[in-house]
């Protein structure tokens, strides 16, 4: 077990995971399929809820960084799946989908999303994103709007200046100590085993835990 210091305290403060994490981490619905998509050499994993056959535009969700689709959302999921149906994709090296040796990229992970979206041959959805997610679904509208109905962002800012200030010093400096302010707002010890949990079948191990968590420390960066 990867033991949480002040260094990872400051990189998951960077990756924006904060009490949200630990609201939203309730066992989901089961989910009504599941797969994998090939998005270059990599099978990126996802879950449908619901009928993707109803004629009715789906819902998008996307995780945050060190996320996965239960841990996130898990809480909304029935909710939203009652309504219309969800899709979740687990991105590069997270949950269920496997690493590769390249950087972690918002270009890199919208060609994963968009491959899902294609292997299931939806052409247009509802974009929920949560943190690292929600940046993606940003990125998605402005590279690729044809394929958002609506875009819904939880979380997420575009640039430094709207966050928290010492968080945002975190992102220029990962190695400072958090302020005890900011401390208030990272990830428990609890909410960081229940991240790390999520990665528990991970196709490269579990392993792959840490491997992502450097890989999102110089994307933040």
């Amino acid at each position: 077990m990867m033991t949480l210091t002040s260094t990872s305290r400051s990189c998951m403060g960077a990756l924006q995971a904060s009490v949200l994490v630990g609201a939203m981490a309730t066992p989901a619905l089961a989910q009504d399929t599941e797969g994998r998509a090939m998005s270059g050499d990599l099978g990126i994993y996802y879950q449908v809820h619901g009928d993707l056959g109803s004629g009715m535009v789906p819902f998008l969700v996307l995780h945050g960084g060190m996320g996965t689709i239960e841990g996130d959302f898990g809480a909304l999921l029935p909710g939203l799946a009652a309504r219309r149906p969800v899709i979740g994709v687990e991105q590069q090296g997270h949950g269920r989908t496997g690493g590769r040796d390249m950087p972690v990229t918002l270009a890199a992970m919208r060609a994963d999303t968009l491959a899902v979206l294609d292997a299931l041959d939806i052409e247009r959805v509802h974009a929920v994103g949560f943190s690292m997610g929600g940046m993606l679904a940003l990125d998605l509208a402005l590279a690729a709007p044809e394929r958002l109905a609506t875009l819904t962002a939880i979380s997420v800012s575009q640039n430094l200046d709207g966050m928290y200030p010492a968080i945002a010093e975190m992102n220029r400096n990962p190695t400072a100590e958090p302020s005890p302010d900011a401390l208030k707002l990272l990830p428990s010890e609890e909410d960081f085993a229940r991240m790390q949990a999520g990665f528990a079948d991970n196709p490269d191990g579990p392993e792959q835990f840490q491997r992502t968590f450097a890989q999102l420390q110089a994307f933040m960066v």
